[in-house]
């Protein structure tokens, strides 16, 4: 049992961390390399605007895996108060 509950916190950690990476801007780069200055016309519009869905997409995922990091935390915490079974 001490195992199992090792597994999902160290689990819950592990989508947590993936999640700051997420919350870190991994399309920064590309945002501040788009500008009009960079890019002008229909495509450059279109352009941003897919940058900013995939902005909205990368947050939803990391809201996600901190959502399913709360629900193995749950799970853990549940499983610590559960008596051992005898076998």
């Amino acid at each position: 049992m001490p195992d199992q509950i090792h597994q999902l916190r160290t689990r819950a950690a592990a989508l947590r961390r993936q999640a700051g990476v997420l919350d870190g801007d991994p399309l920064g780069p590309v945002r501040l390399r788009c500008g009009d200055d960079t890019w002008l016309g229909p495509s450059a519009v279109t352009f941003r605007d897919s940058l900013i869905q995939a902005d909205q997409a990368l947050r939803r995922a990391a809201d996600g895996l901190r959502q399913q990091a709360r629900a193995l935390e749950r799970q853990a915490d549940a499983a610590a108060v559960r008596p051992a079974t005898l076998t």
